[in-house]
Protein backbone atom coordinates (compact mmCIF):
# COMPACT_ATOMS: atom_id res chain seq x y z
CA UNK A 1 0.00 0.00 0.00
CA UNK A 2 1.37 3.35 -1.07
CA UNK A 3 1.59 6.46 1.60
CA UNK A 4 -1.14 8.16 -0.06
CA UNK A 5 -3.12 5.26 0.15
CA UNK A 6 -1.91 4.33 3.51
CA UNK A 7 -2.98 8.04 4.86
CA UNK A 8 -6.41 7.04 3.09
CA UNK A 9 -7.41 4.40 4.93
CA UNK A 10 -6.69 5.81 8.23
CA UNK A 11 -9.09 8.58 7.04
CA UNK A 12 -11.27 6.18 6.37
CA UNK A 13 -11.12 4.03 9.92
CA UNK A 14 -11.85 7.45 11.80
CA UNK A 15 -14.66 8.65 9.73
CA UNK A 16 -16.57 6.02 8.30
CA UNK A 17 -18.18 3.29 10.37
CA UNK A 18 -17.60 -0.15 10.24
CA UNK A 19 -14.28 -0.57 8.57
CA UNK A 20 -13.25 -3.18 9.36
CA UNK A 21 -16.26 -4.96 7.51
CA UNK A 22 -15.68 -3.33 4.34
CA UNK A 23 -15.42 -5.86 1.67
CA UNK A 24 -14.98 -3.67 -1.71
CA UNK A 25 -14.11 -0.20 -1.38
CA UNK A 26 -13.89 1.71 -4.49
CA UNK A 27 -12.81 5.60 -4.12
CA UNK A 28 -13.32 6.66 -7.91
CA UNK A 29 -13.96 10.17 -7.37
CA UNK A 30 -10.02 10.08 -6.17
CA UNK A 31 -8.73 7.91 -9.47
CA UNK A 32 -8.87 4.79 -7.69
CA UNK A 33 -10.92 1.75 -9.10
CA UNK A 34 -9.67 -0.58 -6.72
CA UNK A 35 -10.07 -1.61 -3.09
CA UNK A 36 -7.15 -0.17 -1.09
CA UNK A 37 -8.15 -0.93 2.61
CA UNK A 38 -6.12 -3.98 2.74
CA UNK A 39 -6.80 -6.88 5.09
CA UNK A 40 -6.90 -8.92 1.57
CA UNK A 41 -10.35 -7.83 0.65
CA UNK A 42 -8.96 -7.03 -3.03
CA UNK A 43 -11.78 -6.42 -5.63
CA UNK A 44 -10.56 -4.63 -8.62
CA UNK A 45 -12.87 -2.54 -10.94
CA UNK A 46 -12.19 -2.92 -14.74
CA UNK A 47 -13.44 0.11 -16.50
CA UNK A 48 -15.57 -1.33 -19.86
CA UNK A 49 -16.11 0.86 -23.05
CA UNK A 50 -13.90 3.63 -22.64
CA UNK A 51 -14.40 5.54 -19.06
CA UNK A 52 -11.34 7.52 -17.61
CA UNK A 53 -11.66 8.00 -13.93
CA UNK A 54 -11.83 12.19 -12.86
CA UNK A 55 -10.50 13.32 -10.07
CA UNK A 56 -13.44 15.55 -8.94
CA UNK A 57 -16.60 13.57 -10.76
CA UNK A 58 -15.30 10.32 -10.11
CA UNK A 59 -16.73 7.08 -12.72
CA UNK A 60 -18.37 9.60 -15.70
CA UNK A 61 -20.32 7.37 -17.15
CA UNK A 62 -22.00 8.02 -20.95
CA UNK A 63 -25.26 6.15 -20.69
CA UNK A 64 -24.74 4.32 -23.66
CA UNK A 65 -21.83 1.79 -23.36
CA UNK A 66 -19.75 2.37 -20.48
CA UNK A 67 -19.83 0.33 -16.72
CA UNK A 68 -17.40 -0.65 -14.49
CA UNK A 69 -17.19 -4.64 -13.39
CA UNK A 70 -16.74 -6.28 -10.70
CA UNK A 71 -15.73 -9.82 -10.80
CA UNK A 72 -17.51 -11.98 -9.06
CA UNK A 73 -16.08 -13.29 -5.08
CA UNK A 74 -17.52 -15.23 -2.72
CA UNK A 75 -16.97 -12.44 0.83
CA UNK A 76 -19.07 -10.09 -1.50
CA UNK A 77 -21.87 -12.51 -1.31
CA UNK A 78 -23.96 -12.28 2.01
CA UNK A 79 -25.90 -15.70 2.22
CA UNK A 80 -27.88 -16.01 5.22
CA UNK A 81 -26.03 -12.58 6.48
CA UNK A 82 -26.10 -9.25 6.34
CA UNK A 83 -24.69 -6.57 3.96
CA UNK A 84 -24.82 -2.55 2.69
CA UNK A 85 -23.99 -1.47 -0.53
CA UNK A 86 -23.14 2.13 -0.75
CA UNK A 87 -22.94 4.95 -3.52
CA UNK A 88 -22.48 8.50 -4.10
CA UNK A 89 -23.67 9.96 -7.45
CA UNK A 90 -24.58 12.10 -9.91
CA UNK A 91 -27.27 12.20 -12.91
CA UNK A 92 -29.49 14.70 -15.08
CA UNK A 93 -30.87 11.35 -16.44
CA UNK A 94 -34.55 12.81 -18.05
CA UNK A 95 -35.71 9.39 -19.26
CA UNK A 96 -36.10 5.86 -18.81
CA UNK A 97 -34.39 3.43 -15.99
CA UNK A 98 -31.03 3.51 -15.41
CA UNK A 99 -29.00 1.01 -13.11
CA UNK A 100 -26.18 2.12 -10.72
CA UNK A 101 -25.60 -1.58 -9.78
CA UNK A 102 -27.00 -5.28 -10.49
CA UNK A 103 -25.38 -8.79 -9.64
CA UNK A 104 -27.39 -12.19 -10.41
CA UNK A 105 -26.61 -14.62 -7.35
CA UNK A 106 -26.14 -18.38 -8.09
CA UNK A 107 -29.42 -18.75 -10.26
CA UNK A 108 -31.56 -16.45 -11.85
CA UNK A 109 -34.19 -16.08 -8.70
CA UNK A 110 -31.17 -14.60 -6.94
CA UNK A 111 -30.60 -10.94 -7.68
CA UNK A 112 -29.86 -7.51 -6.09
CA UNK A 113 -29.58 -4.21 -7.48
CA UNK A 114 -29.92 -0.18 -7.61
CA UNK A 115 -31.80 1.92 -9.98
CA UNK A 116 -33.07 4.90 -10.11
CA UNK A 117 -36.00 6.61 -12.50
CA UNK A 118 -36.58 9.10 -15.23
CA UNK A 119 -38.64 11.07 -12.35
CA UNK A 120 -35.79 10.74 -9.87
CA UNK A 121 -37.26 8.09 -7.72
CA UNK A 122 -35.26 5.16 -6.78
CA UNK A 123 -35.66 1.53 -6.32
CA UNK A 124 -33.91 -1.40 -4.75
CA UNK A 125 -34.63 -5.15 -5.13
CA UNK A 126 -33.43 -8.24 -3.99
CA UNK A 127 -34.44 -11.43 -4.49
CA UNK A 128 -33.49 -14.58 -2.48
CA UNK A 129 -33.63 -18.66 -2.33
CA UNK A 130 -37.14 -18.68 -1.48
CA UNK A 131 -38.05 -16.26 -4.23
CA UNK A 132 -39.33 -13.79 -2.22
CA UNK A 133 -38.92 -10.08 -3.98
CA UNK A 134 -38.10 -7.42 -1.93
CA UNK A 135 -38.65 -4.15 -3.74
CA UNK A 136 -37.86 -1.09 -1.86
CA UNK A 137 -39.18 2.26 -3.40
CA UNK A 138 -38.18 5.99 -2.61
CA UNK A 139 -40.65 7.61 -4.97
CA UNK A 140 -40.52 11.13 -4.94
CA UNK A 141 -42.37 14.43 -7.45
CA UNK A 142 -39.87 16.25 -9.91
CA UNK A 143 -38.86 18.69 -7.13
CA UNK A 144 -37.48 16.24 -4.96
CA UNK A 145 -35.87 14.04 -7.56
CA UNK A 146 -32.50 12.34 -7.36
CA UNK A 147 -31.26 13.26 -10.81
CA UNK A 148 -31.12 16.95 -10.35
CA UNK A 149 -27.25 16.73 -11.07
CA UNK A 150 -26.36 17.15 -7.58
CA UNK A 151 -24.55 14.77 -5.57
CA UNK A 152 -26.70 12.24 -3.79
CA UNK A 153 -25.83 8.99 -1.85
CA UNK A 154 -27.95 6.11 -1.63
CA UNK A 155 -27.40 2.49 0.24
CA UNK A 156 -29.11 -1.29 0.32
CA UNK A 157 -29.09 -2.48 3.12
CA UNK A 158 -29.72 -6.53 4.40
CA UNK A 159 -30.06 -7.32 8.30
CA UNK A 160 -31.14 -10.22 8.17
CA UNK A 161 -35.03 -10.63 6.89
CA UNK A 162 -35.17 -6.79 7.54
CA UNK A 163 -34.43 -4.78 4.40
CA UNK A 164 -33.86 -0.86 3.64
CA UNK A 165 -33.30 1.88 1.39
CA UNK A 166 -31.69 4.78 2.53
CA UNK A 167 -31.60 7.89 0.18
CA UNK A 168 -28.84 10.85 1.24
CA UNK A 169 -28.27 9.47 4.51
CA UNK A 170 -31.98 8.83 5.30
CA UNK A 171 -34.12 5.83 5.64
CA UNK A 172 -36.38 5.98 2.61
CA UNK A 173 -37.96 2.31 2.40
CA UNK A 174 -38.09 -0.52 4.78
CA UNK A 175 -39.72 -3.96 3.91
CA UNK A 176 -39.21 -7.27 6.39
CA UNK A 177 -39.92 -10.67 5.02
CA UNK A 178 -39.10 -14.04 6.87
CA UNK A 179 -39.49 -15.60 4.19
CA UNK A 180 -36.80 -14.08 1.95
CA UNK A 181 -33.97 -17.34 2.38
CA UNK A 182 -30.29 -16.21 1.90
CA UNK A 183 -29.21 -14.00 -1.02
CA UNK A 184 -26.69 -16.16 -2.36
CA UNK A 185 -24.83 -14.28 -4.80
CA UNK A 186 -20.97 -16.12 -5.47
CA UNK A 187 -21.69 -16.88 -8.98
CA UNK A 188 -19.04 -16.99 -10.94
CA UNK A 189 -20.81 -16.42 -14.66
CA UNK A 190 -22.30 -13.45 -13.03
CA UNK A 191 -19.97 -10.02 -12.52
CA UNK A 192 -21.13 -7.48 -10.23
CA UNK A 193 -22.03 -4.30 -12.73
CA UNK A 194 -21.35 -0.43 -11.55
CA UNK A 195 -23.26 1.65 -13.67
CA UNK A 196 -25.66 -1.00 -15.95
CA UNK A 197 -27.92 -4.01 -15.25
CA UNK A 198 -26.31 -7.45 -16.16
CA UNK A 199 -28.70 -9.66 -17.69
CA UNK A 200 -28.40 -13.21 -16.26
CA UNK A 201 -26.50 -15.25 -18.73
CA UNK A 202 -26.74 -12.23 -20.85
CA UNK A 203 -25.62 -8.50 -22.36
CA UNK A 204 -25.70 -5.49 -20.69
CA UNK A 205 -28.30 -2.33 -20.68
CA UNK A 206 -29.92 0.20 -19.05
CA UNK A 207 -26.54 2.30 -18.70
CA UNK A 208 -26.12 5.24 -15.61
CA UNK A 209 -25.68 8.36 -17.40
CA UNK A 210 -23.93 10.57 -14.87
CA UNK A 211 -21.02 9.96 -12.43
CA UNK A 212 -20.00 7.60 -9.60
CA UNK A 213 -18.38 8.63 -7.22
CA UNK A 214 -17.54 5.86 -4.34
CA UNK A 215 -19.06 2.74 -4.39
CA UNK A 216 -18.34 0.89 -0.63
CA UNK A 217 -19.72 -2.78 0.46
CA UNK A 218 -19.78 -4.01 4.12
CA UNK A 219 -20.63 -7.41 5.00
CA UNK A 220 -22.66 -5.89 7.51
CA UNK A 221 -25.69 -3.91 7.89
CA UNK A 222 -24.60 -0.40 9.12
CA UNK A 223 -27.45 1.39 11.53
CA UNK A 224 -29.21 4.28 10.56
CA UNK A 225 -26.52 6.95 12.37
CA UNK A 226 -23.65 4.92 10.49
CA UNK A 227 -25.04 5.90 6.51
CA UNK A 228 -25.83 8.91 7.54
CA UNK A 229 -22.20 9.29 9.33
CA UNK A 230 -20.60 7.89 5.85
CA UNK A 231 -23.45 10.36 3.83
CA UNK A 232 -22.12 13.69 5.97
CA UNK A 233 -18.42 12.89 5.58
CA UNK A 234 -18.65 13.05 2.05
CA UNK A 235 -17.81 9.30 1.06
Amino acid sequence: MNLWQSILADRMAHDVPQSAALKAWHLFRLGHANDIAGGGNLHPATLVGGPVLDGALGLPLDGATQYARLGNAADLSPGAGDMTVYLRFSTVAAAGTTYLWSKYGTTGTHIVSLRIGATGGMTGALRGSANRLVTLLYLTPPTGARNNGAGHTAAVVKSGTDFKLYVDGALAHAVSDALFGSLLLDNAAEPWAVGAFKAFGGAYSFWFPGNIATRLQWNVALAPAEIATAHAGGY
